[in-house]
């Protein structure tokens, strides 16, 4: 009779021991939070409103000195192309009248030229157009047009993973012929991200081939004017990289220079400044300066808080200012402990008082965020408690959660608004763009230059996608500190990539944790002595001001008389817009605030409304 009792009491004890083994591991892993006294929100809800597809008759029909885009079909990825000319400056608009395209001195056939979608009238408008001074540009000139692009036939393939230049052209596009040689639209071996065309050629001039030295832009002077065949679909390009859609082309995902759209932006601008001496392009940099840079900070760490304030210290007594994107972490769980409590809001503070920028980083910082459901809308502090499990699972969070909370924590607690935003690891929701927007966050720095290949900020589209566009702009990433080597032994790396971007006005978007101070902060220091003398430096939140404003703007450029008359309007204010025109005009001056010159560009120091401008002839 004693063995049943042992056995039962056995049973017991191990019942009560995987009990204590099953508490002990829910204490572990039960969310621990900081909760402030008195504090819950954001209370109003967030709706997410229907996306819908941006007309082409939005950018149409503008002025006649645009940059102008005939659209020969409008199924095709005409956005991504207006949202790169307008990133590179080129004031641009689209048309489907051939008529109206030509009152324009510089033509775009976008997508396709061919005797299926184009007249034989509509043709030879076209060529009484080149003839007579015009620049026409094509993509995927279809059947062979030997008297307008000097191209027999074209052959279509997705093998290709690169454009490569002409040597002999570079110094024509200001390009350098050791970083800027060559445009990489596809993996090597999985071939481009769309179809592209070869050409054959019949008497035009190769301008760029393919890996395999196959014509992919093909030239030809046509009486007094000009044409260019273009063999890639370069919107839908700009759409594929602008959206992250592909983890494509480039070999290094961050800590390079990888300029393939910036090149082609560049190509299309200088084809628009020849030949038009009405061309007026717009800077990419505040005041004309060489170049403009946002060092930002993630603070997504335990101790990162405290010592974002001594990396503020060092730039504040530089004269520089910076974004902290800063992590509300209240829940304890597999990433990290509590930082975002009544310790941390003196630092908090501290940070505003330097004039820094305090952005958000999420509430989990999760790997997962980009898996993350939209969510209710209705999440809010202290109710909302996400917990990362692992690399791969995260509790309880939404990306709504995150933009909402987050936010209404650092404005509750630091009194100022918070409109950037920036996901934990990079990790980036398919429907980040609209859900940012509806929060009310104005700009993003959520993917890498290289994974976007550009280094210009440009706009985003609903959903990551290609027809409908966001009111929100995108600052990618240049430079981080995880890669190894470590960040120190990265200086004149980074210098180097600076210099690249100074050729051409390009962005430069610094990312330094603040987890360490040591060697870090000095790299910051070393980085911004070799940099601040002719670059612009700001927030994130004030290049972005800058960026949509000049977004909006429109330029209306006509000869009057001998003389250049240039309108600028403007719906938001702006400080330090550059203008590039022709050097055929030598002085400009508006009697209510007169140009400065500098750098070779034109600056209005303060544009409110809208301005007249008259250039005169040298």
């Amino acid at each position: 009779m004693k063995q049943p009792r042992t056995a039962v009491r056995l049973v017991f004890i191990l019942a009560l021991m995987v009990t204590a083994v099953g508490l002990d591991v829910w204490r572990r892993n039960r969310p621990q939070y900081y909760r402030f006294p008195n504090v819950e929100g954001p209370l109003a809800a967030t709706l997410i409103p229907s996306s819908k597809a941006t007309p082409w008759g939005a950018y149409g029909p503008g002025s006649p000195s645009d940059f102008c885009i005939f659209l020969t079909e409008t199924n095709c990825s005409w956005l991504g192309l207006i949202h790169g000319l307008k990133s590179i400056g080129v004031p641009c608009s689209i048309t489907r009248d051939v008529k109206e395209a030509i009152q324009h001195p510089t033509v775009l056939v976008y997508p396709l030229i061919s005797g299926r979608v184009l007249s034989k009238a509509d043709f030879n408008t076209l060529a009484d157009f080149m003839r007579e001074g015009g620049t026409l540009l094509a993509i995927n000139v279809l059947g062979g047009f030997p008297d307008l692009f000097g191209v027999q036939a074209a052959e279509i393939s997705k093998g290709h993973s690169a454009i490569v230049l002409n040597p002999a052209v570079m110094q024509r596009f200001g390009l350098d012929p050791l970083t800027e040689n060559r445009i990489q639209i596809g993996r090597v071996k999985g071939g481009a991200v769309a179809g592209t065309y070869a050409y054959k050629l019949d008497g035009g001039k190769v301008v760029a081939t393919y890996e395999n030295g196959e014509p992919a832009l093909v030239e030809k002077a046509v009486g007094r004017g000009k044409g260019c065949a273009i063999g890639l679909d370069v919107g839908h390009y700009f759409s594929v990289a602008y959206n992250n859609r592909v983890e494509l082309q480039t070999d290094r995902y961050v800590n390079a220079f990888e300029p393939s759209i910036d090149i082609l932006l560049r190509l299309l601008k200088r084809y628009y400044l020849e030949g038009n001496q009405t061309a007026v392009v717009i800077g990419t940099v505040p005041s004309g300066r060489s170049a403009s840079v946002v060092m930002s900070h993630d603070i997504d760490f335990t101790g990162s808080l405290s010592n974002a304030v001594e990396y503020a210290a060092v730039e504040a007594s530089m004269g520089v200012k910076a974004t902290y994107f800063l992590q509300t972490k209240y829940v304890k769980d597999y990433n990290d402990d509590i930082f975002f409590n009544s310790n941390g809001l003196p630092h908090l503070r501290r940070l505003q008082a330097l004039n820094m920028e305090v952005a958000s980083h999420s509430v989990a910082h999760a790997p997962s965020f980009a898996g993350f459901e939209m969510g209710t809308g209705t999440e809010k502090y202290p109710q909302y408690l996400p917990s990362v499990q692992s690399r791969q699972t995260t509790r309880n969070g939404s990306l709504l959660g995150e933009l909402r909370v987050s936010k209404f924590l650092i404005e509750h607690f630091g009194g100022r608004s918070v409109i950037s935003f920036r996901p934990g690891h990079l990790s980036y929701p398919e429907r980040l763009p609209e859900a940012l927007a509806a929060v009310g966050y104005r700009y993003s720095s959520s993917v890498t230059a290289n994974s976007s290949l550009t280094h210009l900020p440009y706009r985003l589209n609903h959903s990551r996608g290609y027809e409908s566009e966001s009111s929100i702009f995108e600052f990618p990433v240049t430079i981080e500190d995880e890669e190894k080597p470590p960040l120190h032994q990265r200086l004149e790396q980074a210098l180097k990539i600076y210099q690249s971007l100074a050729r051409y006005g390009g962005t430069m978007i610094l990312l330094i944790h603040t987890e360490t101070t040591g060697s870090k902060l000095e790299f910051v220091r070393r980085f911004i002595q070799g940099t601040v003398a002719d670059a612009w430096y700001g927030t994130l939140s004030e290049l972005g001001e800058w960026w949509s404003a000049r977004d909006s703007l429109t330029v209306r450029a006509v000869r009057e008389g001998g003389n250049l008359t240039v309108v600028i309007a403007t719906q938001h204010p702006l400080r330090g817009v550059a203008l590039e025109v022709d050097d055929h005009w030598v002085s400009a001056t508006d009697g209510a605030a007169p140009l400065k010159k500098f750098r070779g560009a034109w600056i209005i120091p303060e544009l409110k409304q809208s301005v007249t401008l008259t250039f005169l002839p040298q």
